[in-house]
């Protein structure tokens, strides 16, 4: 799995489960239906994820490719002269 769509599943599931646990109570407690409940999550999903898009591609940039998408070059400068 790529680190874009890990950095997609990770975020949308942290959202998705702090957005059950605050709404989970005030649905259980009206008596609704578990159908009805499992629509109203099921229709908050489009909106997690158009938020979670802007941040895995911010954890990317941060986190995967920390030199600006350049490789370093982790040899000593005595090494790099040898080799030239």
């Amino acid at each position: 799995m790529g680190p874009l769509t890990f950095a997609l599943t990770a975020l949308t599931s942290i959202l998705l489960l702090q957005y059950i646990g605050k709404h989970f109570g005030e649905l259980v407690g009206k008596g609704l239906p578990a159908l009805v409940i499992a629509e109203f999550f099921a229709l908050s999903i489009p909106l997690t994820v158009a938020l979670t898009l802007p941040m895995r591609f911010s954890f990317h940039a941060v986190c995967v490719q920390p030199a600006g998408g350049r490789k370093r070059d982790h040899r000593s400068e005595g090494e790099r002269k040898s080799v030239s």
